[in-house]
């Protein structure tokens, strides 16, 4: 942007700025700290038990899935058979659609 289209300056809110900007030198204290390597002993870790999930209960879970997954089956499968097949477009006809197409035949657009 050119400096003869540039708004003012205010000064004074420049000085009001200036005063509370904080001096970087004095913001950032730092303190040295002495940094050893020394290896400290870590302890032994304890093995978790796991669960041991048997066959039979693994198996009867996938039985339950099985179970609902049918049963939702079969929901769906009552619902399609109480819809009903949309009516074919084509052998529907409207006499009074057709009269009106009759007596519109002739013009030209």
């Amino acid at each position: 942007m050119p400096a003869g289209e540039r708004a003012p300056v205010n000064e004074n809110a420049l000085e009001e700025m200036k005063g509370e900007l904080i001096d970087e030198e004095v913001a950032v204290s730092t303190e040295v700290s002495e940094i050893t390597e020394e290896w400290q002993e870590l302890t032994t870790p304890v093995e978790e038990e796991t669960e041991v999930i048997s066959q039979t209960e693994l198996k009867m879970s996938h039985d339950d899935e099985r179970a609902t997954l049918e049963e939702e089956l079969a929901r769906l499968d009552a619902r399609w058979a109480r819809k009903t097949d949309p009516v074919d477009v084509e052998n529907f006809t409207d006499s009074a659609l057709d009269e009106l197409e009759e007596s519109l035949d002739g013009i030209d657009l």
